[in-house]
């Protein structure tokens, strides 16, 4: 946690930002058809100055359109010039303006972990049945999974800009999941042309793979409650592949390319991609000369295929739980309306500048694999709880328990380890709605209970383990981030859990919740209404 009051508001300034860009759109595009009428009745002389002029204003007007795009592209729709009146427009000008296309293809959704700059990219593309692959720009989650056929009404700004937004997206055709609890997976080793040094060894991968106590195996046993585990499809253990040489350099990062080079190799070894639920292509580390990411994974696939440049286990780790449908866990900075710190409020953000520094809370959730995980922390309860194609799906139906403030009268409510299989309540969700980055989201608060495990070793005095933690996410049904929330938001130390004896109030929802007693089989909480 950093205290001390926020230099620059965020959210007011990207809210700002995205405004100012649209108050200048409307005139350009009024200043466009009104220049494009006067065109009709300009005299030779004149013409010719006049068309440059609209010309001007409409390339003015596109590179604007492309900037919104990059800030919110559901915005974008808002500005698109009806087919009819560019219709009565300048064929010159016609060919600089967007126009709203039809995408019909294979979803690929990736995101691309740079976990040094605390900050990811999320892609999506589009593949046709005649193999041409486009992308589409979106600044938000489309409800679809990797390789589910659907059909996008986008907007195409230019030849490299296609726009959408999540409701844009309608699925036709949903791609298979996977059923299996013992995940098979395929580890792929291979070594880029002009690679500097070499990828990890066989044995290497095996044990941070399959066979440490620490491995991604032990995790995801331990993590699923024993529900899920990891093996081969020709080794019981495990499949790994390699090490091979590839063809392919390092000077465009291509990893369809390196896939393409390095399945094929390893298909002359008895891999079959379809026999899997997921595919680990592991190379050596080219950070950040060719590659600007840790770790890159398809999101919500099958299989799932995972790119691994730093070789961690909590990198391998948290790219798998992408393949499985799980984003990332970040934490709100929330401010009130003089800046000062809270808890919660209209005006939580994910990025801040503070004393001239920027920062992203991003990856700050560091009780979560799937954000800045140290010892490879158990995923939330929200992430555990996903039920999007491949997520885990890991809770029964008495491990949740969900409210509505407006139908619920609260109560008592023991909590049990997080850590801990059984029939005890895991995951406590209360309705709420919250705003981030100016945006309203639809969502639940989410109280865990945690206790020290072999991937959670908390000290005793930890106040983690001697608190609640509380995170704002969307439904388990939902891809989203979860966003931790610090119950104590002026102080400097890892505290953010909500302790024995004390009580969070979200006066502006009517929401009381008080942690009465901790023990090291339960936490019992208080909600009321």
């Amino acid at each position: 946690n950093q205290s001390g009051n926020l230099a620059l508001n965020p959210q007011f300034s990207e809210a700002n930002e995205i405004a100012s860009i649209e108050q200048h759109i409307t005139p350009l595009t009024q200043e466009l058809l009104d220049a494009a009428h006067a065109l009709k009745k300009a005299d030779p002389a004149t013409r010719t100055e006049l068309l440059n002029q609209i010309k001007n204003i409409a390339n003015s007007r596109k590179k604007l359109m492309i900037e919104l795009a990059e800030k919110d592209s559901k915005a974008v729709k808002r500005h698109v010039i009806a087919p009819g009146l560019q219709k009565k427009l300048p064929s010159e000008v016609q060919a600089m303006l967007e126009t709203e296309v039809t995408l019909e293809g294979t979803l690929e959704w990736t995101v691309a972990d740079d976990f040094d700059k605390g900050s990811s990219k999320d892609e999506f593309f589009v593949a046709s049945r005649r193999g041409g692959k486009t992308k589409v720009q979106m600044t938000d989650f489309p409800k679809a999974k990797t390789g589910d056929r659907v059909r996008i009404a986008a907007v195409e700004i230019d030849n490299s800009t296609i726009v959408a937004s999540s409701s844009d997206v309608i699925v036709t055709a949903a791609a298979d999941v996977s059923t299996n609890t013992v995940k098979k997976v395929a580890v792929i080793i291979f070594k880029q042309q002009g690679a500097k040094g070499n990828p990890p060894s066989v044995d290497d991968v095996r044990a941070t793979m399959f066979t440490n106590s620490n491995s991604v195996k032990a995790y995801y046993q331990e993590a699923s409650f024993g529900q899920w585990s990891l093996g081969g499809q020709l080794a019981p253990e495990g499949d790994i592949f390699g090490s091979y040489s590839i063809a392919l350099g390092l000077q465009s990062c291509d990893i369809g390319g390196w896939a393409g080079q390095a399945d094929a190799m390893a298909a002359t070894d008895g891999f079959v991609a379809s026999n899997y639920d997921n595919i680990v292509y592991i190379f050596p580390f080219n950070y950040p000369n060719t590659c600007t990411w840790g770790g890159l994974a398809q999101v919500n696939a099958k299989p799932g295929r995972a790119w691994i440049n730093q070789f961690l286990p909590g990198t391998i780790i948290h790219e798998l739980g992408h393949n499985y449908g799980l984003h990332h866990a970040g934490a709100f900075r929330c401010t009130d309306t003089s800046g000062t710190r809270v808890t919660i409020s209209d005006n939580c953000v994910t990025q801040y500048q503070e004393n001239g520094t920027n920062y992203s809370t991003e990856y700050h959730d560091s009780h979560d694999v799937m954000g800045s995980s140290q010892g490879q922390r158990h995923f939330g309860a929200y992430h555990k709880g996903q039920t999007v194609g491949t997520s885990p799906n890991w809770f029964t139906g008495s491990n949740t328990v969900t409210l509505d403030p407006a139908t619920s009268v609260g109560g008592e409510y023991t909590l049990t380890p997080i850590e801990q299989g059984g029939l005890g309540l895991k995951s406590l969700r209360i309705k709420r709605d919250y705003m981030v980055n100016g945006s309203l989201n639809n969502g639940y608060y989410y109280l865990e209970f945690r206790r020290p495990s072999f991937f959670d070793p908390y000290p005793t005095t930890s106040p983690i383990i001697n608190g609640v933690l509380v995170r704002l996410a969307s439904g388990y049904g939902v891809i989203n981030y979860s966003q931790l929330l610090d119950m104590t938001p002026t102080t400097t130390s890892s505290d953010q859990s909500l302790t024995a004896g004390k009580t969070f109030i979200d006066s502006a929802k009517g929401i009381n919740i008080t942690v009465q007693s901790v023990s090291e089989t339960e936490a019992k909480v208080n909600v009321s209404f």
